[in-house]
This record gives structure tokens, C-alpha cells and sequence, in this order.
């Protein structure tokens, strides 16, 4: 047992790879519901939480409110499943999508909204994602 506190990259790595068959094994429709309801957990966290992040962000209330709400608003059933439809057609004729491992993406400090795509794209396709704040 180790008395690390802090797991390692590779520790990460591994458990994100032991996930991946049951992620995609979901299918895209528990996906996207899923990633609606992290939306709606980011919404009324960020609207319980809007002092500190404009803290920790350097902007004003009003501007975390109004990023907050134009990224989340486009997060949609239809936009999400119009990700999976894309990379559908991307792909060679008669051949069945498959994730392509795990995505690893470093999060911007002080545009808290900017990785909300680099998050959900892989996630809405079936890849798991490891995030570094």
C-alpha cells in the first residue's frame, strides 16, 4: 500500500485505462446524458462559487457569470451528439468508431471556461480524459 497523497501521472494513467472498455461500452447516448448532467453540476457550482472564481481569475463577478453562461449554454443534447455524428462522417465508410485511448489536457488558470471543449469532445467520443489544473 503505498502513503503517497498524491497520485502519480502513472497511477492516473493506469486507472484511466482500466476505465476506458466501460466508458465506451456506455455508448454515446449515457454519454451525453452524463455530460448534461456534469453541465448542470458545473452551472450551479459555478453560480454558487462565482466570488472565488473571480478571484482566482482576475475578473469581475459579471464576467464570470456571463462565461459561465455562454459556454454552457452550448453545451446541448444536439451539439453533443452532433460531435459523434461529425467524427462519424470523418472516419472511413463502413467502419465502426472507436476511441483512441486517453486524452490528457492541462487546464487554463485564469480562463476557467477555455478546456470545456478539449474535456467534452474526447469524453462524448468515449475516451477517457485525465485534467492538470
Amino acid at each position: 500500500m503505498s502513503l503517497r497523497l498524491v497520485d502519480s501521472l502513472e497511477d492516473r494513467l493506469e486507472r484511466a485505462r482500466a476505465v476506458a472498455p466501460r466508458f465506451e461500452a456506455l455508448g454515446e447516448e449515457r454519454r451525453i446524458e452524463l455530460l448534461l448532467r456534469a453541465t448542470e453540476t458545473l452551472r450551479e457550482l459555478a453560480a454558487s462559487q462565482q466570488e472565488a472564481l473571480a478571484g482566482s481569475s482576475g475578473l469581475r463577478v459579471s464576467n464570470v457569470r456571463w462565461g459561465v453562461e455562454t459556454t454552457l449554454e452550448s453545451v446541448t443534447a444536439d451539439a453533443l451528439a452532433s460531435i459523434v455524428h461529425h467524427a462519424r462522417l470523418a472516419g472511413p465508410a463502413r467502419t465502426t468508431m472507436r476511441p483512441r485511448g486517453v486524452h490528457a489536457v492541462i487546464l487554463a488558470g485564469n480562463v476557467f471556461t477555455a478546456s470545456l471543449r478539449a474535456l467534452y469532445v474526447p469524453l462524448c467520443l468515449g475516451n477517457p480524459v485525465i485534467a492538470k489544473a
